[in-house]
């Protein structure tokens, strides 16, 4: 399912570089997310939740509960496990449990702010996505962002997200669109954008440990120092598989 919900952002990406002004505003880009990500079938199934009741896996404008009770931040759109959210809690405020989440996104729509504040929105989401991937470190979250005033250059993107290792970053304008993601396997961290100087070694799409200064290249797993793009080893099948089915869950491969 996760592969489907990142068809529907990416196809929507691209709507949004042919046509900006059907996204007039911030809410304009949450509907029309929100109403494409309801026709995949497994997100308007009826489910039965933890205490009983009846609810879907998708759900806009929630507000979770760490694991102390306390209100975490809201999320934008969220996608988790029916059969275990728990919608009843004994003084909840206006909170759920986060329970088994799979998906979270942030949306921002930049219509004439500066750099300074494209930068804010962005580090600010990031910082968000730190805590809420504290509740469960297998969740998918996504910082989805539409720049109306192209603010920021795929240079400056791939700084930014050099040391964010705990989401993806979909940034499109009207010119370009850029994702970053990671892939944690074998001890390392992998970062993937698709925008890079160096685009084409050691393959046209390829990851970045930038801890140990080290490349992968995705289809054969062979890992080169970033430095003198010499062979260092090869990664295990285990590895490879891990990698290839992230960056194919994304449309990028």
């Amino acid at each position: 399912m996760i592969d489907k919900i990142f068809r529907v952002i990416l196809h929507l990406v691209a709507d949004l570089r042919r046509f900006p002004d059907i996204f007039m505003t911030e809410g304009d880009l949450h509907s029309h997310l929100f109403s494409r990500l309801l026709e995949i079938p497994e997100l308007h199934q009826r489910q039965r939740t933890e205490n009983g009741s009846i609810s879907v896996p998708i759900h806009s404008e929630i507000s979770f509960f760490s694991r102390n009770r306390r209100l975490e931040n809201r999320v934008d759109i969220a996608i988790f496990n029916v059969a275990q959210l728990e919608t009843q809690v004994r003084d909840s405020g206006k909170g759920f449990l986060f329970g088994d989440s799979k998906l979270g996104i942030e949306i921002k729509l930049n219509r004439n702010g500066s750099k300074k504040q494209v930068l804010k929105g962005i580090k600010h989401d990031m910082t968000k996505i730190v805590r809420l991937k504290g509740l469960n470190q297998e969740a998918i979250f996504i910082v989805l962002y539409f720049d109306k005033m192209n603010r920021l250059s795929k240079e400056e993107l791939i700084e930014i997200t050099k040391s964010f290792e705990h989401g993806d970053l979909i940034y499109t304008n009207k010119d370009f669109s850029f994702i970053s993601f990671i892939v944690k396997c074998g001890g390392k961290i992998w970062k993937f954008h698709k925008y890079d100087k160096d685009d084409n070694f050691p393959s046209k799409l390829h990851g970045q440990n930038y801890e140990d200064k080290e490349k992968v290249d995705v289809y054969t797993g062979e890992v080169y120092d970033a430095i003198n793009r010499q062979l260092k080893r090869k990664l295990s099948k285990r590895e490879l598989t891990k990698i290839q089915g992230e960056c194919k869950k994304r449309g990028v491969l």
